[in-house]
């Protein structure tokens, strides 16, 4: 049998699958990182201020832009290193 996963750039929930794979041993034979537009993150965060309101998605959305930030910013240091 083989793997694949399909997963959103910077998915939390895909990083999590990745991890369990590992924690078991499971080999992934490929893993496809898919790009998301603008539009989809605009969509995205309609969709959450409509069920959360709007505090809260904006609080989601900021919570997400330092934590890419922030691994942008670690991930090149360890490319420098």
């Amino acid at each position: 049998m083989r793997i694949v996963v399909l997963t959103n750039e910077g998915s939390r929930f895909g990083l999590e699958i990745l991890n369990e794979f590992r924690a078991h041993n499971i080999r992934v034979d490929a893993l496809v990182l898919i790009h998301q537009p603008l539009h989809y993150h605009k969509t995205l965060f309609k969709y959450v201020r409509k069920h959360v309101g709007f505090v809260q998605a904006c609080y989601f959305a900021m919570r997400r832009l330092v934590h890419d930030f922030l691994s942008s910013r670690v991930q090149r240091r360890h490319r420098r290193q």
